[in-house]
């Protein structure tokens, strides 16, 4: 009975906390949360303790996970330099053991994401979502011509001779333009849902509580 009791504490506490939340990205204050409480019913001091709480819990949260113009610099950083690693890892990968391996392109928007959120310190939102995004896609494609460009240099070895390869480096437009050509014709199904696997985990990892924290005026560390 009583862990029956703890638990059905636990479970409102976390309905309760999450019509806070849900209110809160409403735009609403915790007065006018207290109030469409106690309107139901719930007992005065009790709303208005409980509720101050909460508040003022996922307010600190959203405070510290705000997004800034400081934060951009650091982000980019993360999950540009995650995409460059992981896209040549996926690469090397799929030459060695000839399989593009989809759970890798899934693992590259989680680093991409997880390197944002490292470099920034925890912070999330909207442009941290666009960086982390973007940059698992990047990583994704640039895994992917790295593979192309070892069939490719094979191939032309075969049929024009190692001298060819020289003046066919992986940073050559000709080999980007094919890349691309052959991309057009190559694109599967499980391609596109490698993409939209990595684009959900690198969008959801960074993604903020949706409460807009009040601008103080101070800076982050003297916020209470």
């Amino acid at each position: 009975m009583a862990e029956n009791s703890e638990y059905g504490q636990e479970k409102a506490a976390e309905e309760l906390s999450k019509y806070v939340l849900t209110r809160m990205k409403q735009g609403k204050d915790k007065h006018a949360i207290t109030s469409e409480l106690k309107a139901d019913g719930a007992v005065h001091e009790e709303a208005d303790r409980v509720v101050g709480q909460m508040y003022d819990a996922i307010m600190d949260s959203a405070r510290k996970e705000q997004f800034t113009s400081d934060s951009w610099q650091p982000a980019l950083l993360g999950g540009l330099g995650a995409a460059v690693v992981g896209g040549i890892v996926w690469g090397l990968i799929m030459i060695f053991t000839g399989f593009e391996a989809g759970i890798v392109a899934w693992a590259l928007g989680w680093l991409c994401g997880w390197a944002v959120l490292k470099l920034t310190g925890g912070k999330k939102g909207v442009p941290a979502q666009m960086v982390a995004v973007v940059s698992s896609i990047l990583g994704i494609f640039l895994g992917k011509y790295i593979a192309f460009y070892h069939y490719l240099s094979e191939a032309v070895s075969e049929e024009y001779g190692t001298e060819v390869i020289e003046e066919l480096s992986i940073f050559s437009a000709a080999a980007i333009e094919e890349f691309f050509l052959a991309l057009v014709d190559t694109l599967e199904p499980f391609d596109l849902l490698f993409i939209a696997a990595a684009v959900y985990t690198a969008w959801s990892l960074t993604r903020g509580l949706g409460v807009k924290a009040p601008d103080t005026g101070l800076p982050p560390g003297l916020m209470k």
